[in-house]
């Protein structure tokens, strides 16, 4: 698309005709955009906007065109329900009956594995304290704290 002064992106950076800047200032008094003037006085919308911005015109007084608004719709009232988050439903405890396949193991059992491959992957199934974790052998063993590192001098 091209506009006067070039094509656009161009750079020619030509002057403001006074017809232009009268229409220009009538039509953003009047509330139109930046891109309806630049329309009508074949200049881009960027270029009007780069004009009201160095003549300082961006701040002049304009007429805001009054949008109509959708009525406000309040939403129903909230009813309370009775409701119990997922953390606090707490399944029995059952007695440690040893390690069994993985995929039998329930809440609140170490899910460490002892033995097996794969599907048949046997965990320990201790009583844990944590909804999924490990037993505290376990736990200690999984959690291990970092051994230090050896500092090796460089450049030497």
């Amino acid at each position: 698309m091209s506009y006067k002064g070039g094509e656009v992106g161009s750079g020619s950076g030509s002057l403001w005709s006074d017809s232009d800047v009268r229409t220009l200032r009538k039509m953003w008094a009047a509330g139109a955009t930046a891109r309806a003037v630049g329309e009508a006085i074949g200049r881009s919308r960027n270029a009007v906007r780069g004009y009201l911005h160095r003549n300082s015109l961006n701040g002049v007084a304009r007429v805001t065109p009054k949008v109509a608004r959708a009525a406000k719709v309040t939403p129903p009232p909230k009813v309370k329900t009775e409701h119990t988050p997922a953390l606090e439903i707490v399944p029995e405890r059952q007695p440690y009956t040893g390690a069994r396949v993985w995929s039998t193991r329930r809440g609140y059992e170490c899910q460490f594995p002892v033995s097996g491959e794969g599907a048949n992957t046997f965990s320990c199934c201790k009583p844990t304290t944590l909804l999924y974790g490990y037993c505290k052998e376990h736990e200690a063993r999984m959690y291990a704290p970092m051994k230090p590192r050896i500092q090796v001098p460089r450049g030497v």
